[in-house]
C-alpha cells in the first residue's frame, strides 16, 4: 500500500513541517502535476514535508449515488501518480456525508490541523471549494492561513487547446475516442488498471491468442473496439534498484465479445489484453494496460474461424505500432508508471 487513510499516520516525528496539497487528483493530469510542482517548491521554501491529500470514494459518487463519475484513475494507480508528481506521502481521506456536512473551519481543523505536525503551506487549485455545498474558496482559507500561521498557494488553471485542462474534459475525449488528445491533457496514455480475473477461457483455445481479463471497477472505457497497447504486470511492486516497471507491448480489447456469447448470454463489457511474447499465469496479479492506439471498433463476426483470422491480422498490425512507439519514444507522453 503506497498511501495512509489520515495525516495521524504519516510516519514522521511530531512536530514535521508538512506542505499539504489537497485535491480529488482523479487523472492526476496535468493541471493536477502543476499543483504538485508549486507544492514541492512550497515544501523546500518550508523546510516541510510535501503531502498529497485525496478523498475515496470520488465526492460525486457519495453525494449523486445514482449517476457516479467514472474514474481515470483507481486509487492504486493514482497514489502512485501522485507519489510520481513530486508527493513523498498519499494520505486517502474516507468521503463521507459526514465529511461533506462539515463547514469550512470544522474541515480544516478535522481534516488537516488537529494532527501531531505542523501544517507549514495548503496548496489547491484556484478554484477549490471545501466544506458544506462549498462554502469555503481560497480566499477564506487564506484566511485561516493568517489565522492559524500556514501559506497559502493557489494554483491558476492550466489551458490547452481553448479550454482548461480538466477531468470532465479528459472523460469527455476518452468517450468520444479521441486517445491522443487525451494523452495530451493527461501527459502521458491513458491506462486501465485491476486485477486480472477469469473469463470465458475461449482466448487460447478457440482464438489461438491467451488473453488477460482484468477487472475494471468503474474506471472510465473508452469505445468498443482492439486497441495497441502496453502492460505493467504489478505496477505496484517496487523496482530492482536503478531499475523502472517493465512495459510490455500488447493488444488490448474492449467490448462485449458478441461472437463468443452465448444466446442467452446478456452482454458484458470486457477489457481483454493479450501481452506479446509473455508466458505466464497473471490470475490475481494487477494489470495496467496503456492504451496507445484504436486500431479498428468491435464487430460481429459469422464464425469463429473468421475471427481468428482477424484477430491473427490485428496482432501483427498492433505489433508494428507498439515498434513504433517504443522506437520514438514519445518523448512528450510520459509513461503512466
Amino acid at each position: 500500500m503506497n498511501y495512509v487513510r489520515s495525516l495521524q499516520e504519516l510516519p514522521w516525528p511530531a512536530g514535521t513541517g508538512l506542505a499539504v496539497a489537497v485535491g480529488v487528483f482523479d487523472g492526476v493530469h496535468r493541471g493536477h502535476q502543476r499543483i504538485l510542482h508549486r507544492l514541492r517548491r512550497l515544501a523546500a521554501a518550508t523546510g516541510a514535508r510535501a503531502v498529497a491529500v485525496t478523498f475515496e470514494p470520488h465526492p460525486r459518487a457519495v453525494l449523486n449515488p445514482h449517476n457516479p463519475p467514472q474514474l481515470l484513475t483507481p486509487l492504486p494507480l493514482k497514489a502512485r501518480l501522485l507519489l510520481a508528481a513530486g508527493a513523498e506521502a498519499v494520505v486517502v481521506l474516507p468521503f463521507s456525508h459526514e465529511l461533506a456536512f462539515l463547514k469550512p473551519a470544522e474541515f480544516l481543523q478535522s481534516c488537516l490541523l488537529g494532527t501531531p505536525f505542523r501544517l507549514e503551506a495548503v496548496c489547491v487549485g484556484a478554484g477549490w471549494r471545501f466544506g458544506h455545498l462549498g462554502a469555503g474558496d481560497t480566499r477564506l482559507l487564506r484566511h485561516f492561513g493568517r489565522e492559524h500561521g500556514f501559506a497559502v498557494a493557489a494554483v491558476r488553471e492550466l489551458h490547452f487547446h481553448n479550454g482548461m485542462v480538466s477531468s470532465t474534459r479528459i472523460r469527455k475525449s476518452l468517450r468520444e475516442g479521441r486517445l491522443r488528445f487525451a494523452a495530451r491533457l493527461l501527459g502521458r496514455p491513458y491506462a486501465i488498471e485491476g486485477e486480472v480475473v477469469h473469463g470465458r477461457g475461449a482466448g487460447g483455445p478457440q482464438l489461438d491468442c491467451h488473453t488477460a481479463n482484468v477487472d475494471c471497477n468503474g474506471q472510465l472505457l473508452p469505445p468498443h473496439g482492439v486497441y495497441a497497447a502496453r502492460a505493467v504486470i504489478e505496477p505496484d511492486a517496487s523496482p530492482a534498484a536503478g531499475a523502472g516497471p517493465r512495459h510490455q507491448p500488447a493488444i488490448a480489447y474492449i467490448g462485449t465479445a458478441r461472437t463468443l456469447a452465448a444466446a442467452a448470454e446478456p452482454p458484458r463489457t470486457v477489457l481483454e489484453c493479450h501481452l506479446f511474447d509473455y508466458d505466464g499465469t497473471l490470475y490475481g496479479r494487477r494489470l495496467a494496460v496503456e492504451l496507445l492506439e484504436f486500431v479498428r471498433p468491435d464487430q460481429v463476426f459469422p464464425t469463429v474461424a473468421t475471427l481468428r483470422g482477424q484477430i491473427a491480422s490485428d496482432l501483427l498490425r498492433v505489433r508494428e505500432i507498439t515498434h513504433a512507439w517504443h522506437a520514438m519514444n514519445k518523448p512528450d507522453v510520459p509513461r503512466v508508471v
